[in-house]
């Protein structure tokens, strides 16, 4: 059924895609109009009405996208508000199937709309409020893309067992004793934060790292930190001088993400998912109960690109409340596993595979790069680190921006 906005029960939709348009594009509209307004655009009164009442409700993209990837209202409309609605906020993944999901609870890309539609590298929800914008005659400004760079700490000590076996089927004996050595004398390789704050600082890039607070294996067979956190706390305050920001990487535990947060006083209130292992309403829930201000777990795992096939920050919609969220969501983009455990890339083609990706999104984007710490070292992971240099050269060299998680919080408030 198709009609132009004329209830009141929408309101909260129709505010929260105001919202989204003037903080990410600077532009103020407005679309609860009077029905009979000839500027109206048709939408889908079905769809907000399952938002509106959505628990239980179907938001597969097999009901809702049948045979393109936008939501119709009417036989020869394109309800382009829904559309925008439905991608950026993940709505195909509302209430999944547990069919949808992986053994560890994860929406599944080969399950997704991306997927289905071959969608993951475009950003869809910028094009679809562009074309919105064109019918109010409205310009967009065009700015240079910038880089969010994050570093989760998964491990620190795990470097002369992974590493040592790793060099023992290199045959490269001494440096594997050299290793192990490394490990009594309490400098373990993977405790490498000072080299990447180093690293990054050469090419003009801030540092962000994420850290596990609990330690051992969680649910599902995660493993979490092997590392006390408390134990490293003046190490971690310590790279706060180096211009570092120090984040929650929220661990497979069942401790929400409040009672996480309280177990660190140099954490500040930035959170990724450990895994990338979350759902949506799971995350929206304890993000607003924690009062942290970012987060930056949407992305596949099993693919590079957009989840949200949106290229900037934004706040969530929550379907509790029927409103935005007061935490900013940095969608993740790009990551060192993604390309190597999941995809299974060739080492040497993936700085070219994820700078292709940044010069096709080199304009009103914030693209968000994950390269662990076990990345950096010469050993299990060796390549990687060549890979990474390559990557932050083309930054450099084309002068892209890296942003902190602070000046993103600041910009979109």
């Amino acid at each position: 059924m198709s009609h132009r906005i004329p209830t009141q029960s929408y309101h909260p939709q129709f505010q929260f895609l105001e919202g989204l348009i003037k903080k990410t594009q600077g532009v103020d509209v407005a679309f609860f109009e009077a029905p009979d307004d000839p500027s109206c655009l048709p939408i889908n009164s079905s769809f907000f009405e399952a938002v509106t009442n959505w628990k239980g409700q179907d938001f597969s993209h097999a009901k809702w996208l049948i045979d393109k990837p936008e939501i119709k209202a009417g036989e020869n409309q394109r309800d382009l508000l829904a559309t925008i609605f439905y991608l950026v906020n993940c709505c195909q993944e509302w209430n999944a199937k547990e069919s949808d999901k992986d053994e560890f609870g994860r929406f599944r890309f080969e399950r997704s709309l991306q997927h289905r539609f071959q969608l993951i590298e475009v950003n869809r929800v910028q094009e679809l409020i562009e074309e919105v914008l064109k019918t109010r005659d409205a310009v967009i400004p065009s700015s240079q893309s910038k880089l969010f760079i994050s570093h989760d700490i998964d491990t620190i000590n795990g470097a002369w067992l992974q590493d040592g076996f790793a060099l023992l089927k290199q045959k490269r004996i001494g440096t594997m004793m050299k290793v192990i050595f490394n490990e009594f004398l309490k400098a373990p390789a993977w405790f490498n934060m000072d080299q990447i704050i180093s690293l990054n600082a050469e090419y003009g890039v801030r540092t962000t790292f994420f850290w596990l607070l609990s330690k051992g294996k969680g649910a599902d067979g995660v493993m979490n930190a092997d590392y006390s956190i408390q134990k490293l706390s003046t190490d971690v305050k310590g790279y706060e001088k180096h211009a570092a920001t120090n984040g929650l990487h929220k661990a497979s535990t069942r401790q929400t993400l409040k009672e996480e947060f309280a177990l660190s006083e140099v954490i500040s209130p930035y959170n990724r998912y450990h895994f990338l292992k979350y759902n949506y309403m799971q995350l929206i829930a304890e993000m607003e109960e924690a009062q942290l201000a970012l987060d930056a777990s949407f992305g596949f795992a099993e693919h590079y690109g957009f989840r949200t096939n949106f290229g900037l920050p934004f706040h969530p919609f929550n379907p509790e409340t029927q409103s935005a969220t007061s935490f900013l969501e940095v969608p993740l983009n790009l990551m060192d596993g993604t390309f190597h455990k999941y995809m299974k890339l060739e080492q040497k083609k993936i700085a070219e595979i994820a700078i292709s990706f940044i010069d096709s999104h080199k304009e009103n984007c914030v693209l968000s790069l994950l390269w662990h710490n076990t990345y950096f070292t010469d050993h299990k992971y060796r390549g990687f680190l060549e890979e990474y240099v390559k990557i932050m050269s083309f930054i450099k060299e084309n002068n892209f921006q890296t942003v902190t998680p602070d000046e993103l919080v600041n910009s979109y408030a």
